[in-house]
């Protein structure tokens, strides 16, 4: 699950705008909101928006309420481009997204 949706709303931000923006069809954008995302593709429509890309996944209030809680709620593994990454936090999460791969 995705936040794109939620932040184009916030932003007050149509399908069609966000499609302009980004410089694919609408068509384009309803398949890859409602499909995987790659992390390319997170990386692009974070920049279009001027997002951190996290912000994509879940929301502040999500971030925050999750650190002041218990950090070990996100537990598991990513495989990006054949390279397994464990992540154990959302920390964990936004240094992956970061990484140049």
């Amino acid at each position: 699950m995705n936040r794109i949706k939620d932040v184009l709303k916030e932003k007050n931000i149509s399908i069609n705008e966000f499609a302009d923006m980004v410089g694919v069809s609408r068509q384009a954008i309803s398949r890859q909101l409602s499909g995987k995302l790659l992390v390319e593709t997170l990386e692009k429509f974070a920049s279009v928006l001027n997002v951190p890309v996290w912000e994509l996944l879940a929301s502040r209030e999500e971030i925050t309420s999750a650190n002041t809680t218990c950090e070990s709620d996100v537990n598991g593994y990513v495989k990006v481009k054949g390279t397994l990454y464990e992540v154990h936090s959302f920390e964990d999460l936004e240094k992956l997204l970061e990484l140049d791969v």
